[in-house]
């Protein structure tokens, strides 16, 4: 009842057009912040380097808007199929599920660590598959 009065009062005063413009730029902010240096960015990076930059580009972007409707489709469908109360508990403990797998995994690095560690495991997956398409290649030093 309380979100469809604010709903009602939203659109009474034309704030949709704002509402929707917070909405995308939040989400857009969450995900670009979320996204560098992570081993997608790393793996895009990588193919640039040895495939066509346009192709891998695309690819990169259409892999991101697949996941985005995926995960946009499947926010809509718990939304409707749970109650409100659930899905906001529900968001809590996965909040802190996350957050506490994070800070695990910031405390058991080393100081060494970080995204080269990352890079060379992407770099070293990467490798592997080519190899695997291409077992000629020299490997390299």
């Amino acid at each position: 009842a309380e979100f469809d009065q604010v709903a009602i009062e939203v659109l009474k005063e034309n704030q949709w057009d704002t509402l929707r413009a917070d909405a995308f730029f939040s989400s857009l902010m969450m995900i670009v912040v979320s996204e560098l240096g992570d081993k997608t960015f790393f793996i895009a990076a990588i193919l640039a380097m040895k495939h066509p930059r346009g192709v891998v580009g695309a690819g990169a972007l259409g892999a991101l808007a697949l996941m985005t409707l995926l995960s946009a489709a499947a926010g809509v469908a718990l939304f409707n199929l749970l109650p409100r109360v659930y899905t906001h508990y529900a968001s809590v403990v996965l909040f802190l599920v996350f957050g506490l797998k994070l800070l695990k995994d910031a405390r058991e690095m080393d100081g060494g660590g970080g995204p080269s560690e990352e890079l060379e495991e992407v770099e070293a997956e990467l490798n592997k598959t080519d190899k695997k398409k291409n077992p000629d290649l020299e490997s390299e030093p």
